[in-house]
């Protein structure tokens, strides 16, 4: 149980900690496991095309875990549900440490609840979820991860790396921005904006953070310029 989790997962201060639940579809027929750092805010989305069985979501979480390094697996904090009755085997897997919510606390993981409120706008409930593909729940995840956070001081979360170690210079120290293998299952833009970007963003973030707003879907003329310095919305002026 919860009460079990270490305190650096309770603090937020050490990366590697997750929050996990699914998002029910029409009639509970279908579902997506959404993911989330508790320290990073960083979006993971399962796909889950063959159902929610626990058999499934295992499959799903241990690709999902399997490019992350050891120092980003440390735990996951999931929701009660009879869809992680193979826990043991997907802690075994990916070398994860697994802790359940107490009955009726959806507050204990309070990082996922607010991912799926955002998830909503793109996946409303009532609707089906089975006729998202991988490289939808892609898209939406990597929109989820470019959106600045004022949790974050308004940067955007930082994306996972294969090797803990590398750094890049340009972007405040964080990892590089890798995708895991199998996947379709997690990804991200590059890490954060450079600081030259700050001011921009800031200008942009209450607009991009506004739930009557969401945020447009990822075409070829911009899904490349993940890393590009954007521009303020028509009408907005960047500060300074």
């Amino acid at each position: 149980m919860i009460s079990e989790r270490p305190a650096e997962a309770g603090d937020r201060a050490v990366p590697g900690h997750w929050e996990g639940d699914l998002i029910m579809g029409a009639r509970n027929a279908s579902a997506i496991g959404t993911l989330a750092g508790r320290s990073t805010r960083f979006v993971m989305l399962l796909h889950l095309p063959h159902g929610r069985d626990p058999a499934a979501v295992a499959e799903a979480m241990t690709g999902a875990m399997a490019g992350l390094p050891a120092a980003l697996r440390r735990s996951l904090t999931w929701d009660q549900g009879r869809e992680m009755a193979f826990h043991a085997q997907i802690a075994a897997a990916a070398d994860l440490a697994i802790y359940f919510c107490d009955p009726h606390s959806p507050w204990q993981r309070g990082s996922n609840e607010n991912t799926n409120g955002l998830l909503r706008q793109y996946f409303p409930k009532g609707t089906g979820l089975s006729v998202h593909g991988r490289g939808e729940l892609d898209r939406v995840a990597a929109q989820l991860n470019a959106r600045p956070r004022k949790t974050l001081g308004w940067k955007t979360p930082p994306a996972p790396c294969r090797r803990h170690s590398r750094r890049r210079p340009d972007n405040g120290g964080g990892c590089a921005a890798a995708q895991p293998p199998g996947a379709g299952q997690a990804t991200g833009p590059p890490l954060r904006r450079p600081g030259c970007c700050a001011s921009r963003w800031r200008a942009t973030a209450l607009a991009a953070l506004d739930p009557r707003r969401p945020l447009r879907p990822l075409t070829g003329s911009n899904q490349g310029q993940a890393g590009a310095c954007p521009r303020p919305p028509p009408g907005t002026r960047a500060p300074g």
